[in-house]
Formats: C-alpha cells, sequence, structure tokens
C-alpha cells in the first residue's frame, strides 16, 4: 500500500453490494457488511435498522455503492 492510501487504515464502512471485501483487505479498510443481504436480494426493514444500529456503535462513516456507466 502506498503513502496515498495510509489514511484509509482502519476506516469502516459499508456497502451496497459484497463487491469490497478485497479492496478493504488490501488497503487496510474495516469492512463492516453489506445492506443488500444477498445478491438480488433487497434488504428488509429489519436489516437496515440493525445496520444503522451497528454502523452508529461502530462509528462507521461511509456507505460504498459502485456507479453504473452507461
Amino acid at each position: 500500500m502506498g503513502k496515498e492510501a495510509a489514511p484509509l487504515k482502519g476506516v469502516k464502512f459499508i456497502s451496497y453490494h459484497e463487491h469490497w471485501p478485497y479492496f478493504a483487505e488490501l488497503f487496510g479498510m474495516d469492512y463492516i457488511g453489506t445492506i443488500e443481504l444477498k445478491p438480488g436480494i433487497d434488504p428488509t426493514p429489519h436489516h437496515i435498522t440493525e445496520l444503522v444500529a451497528e454502523m452508529k456503535a461502530e462509528h462507521v462513516p461511509i456507505v460504498v455503492s459502485r456507479a453504473t456507466v452507461s
């Protein structure tokens, strides 16, 4: 990891899809979880409630989503 990425080390985040574990490992980030329960399955209200509570408890500042270019 280069000096430019050093500030990412230890930063906690969640993502919509489960596409980010390797990114987190490469940059030393803490991947907390996903919004989507399983690929193609929307989250339930209960899951969102639990995820928000976990984000608050763990001080998770970032939600990552990939951009789609058409």
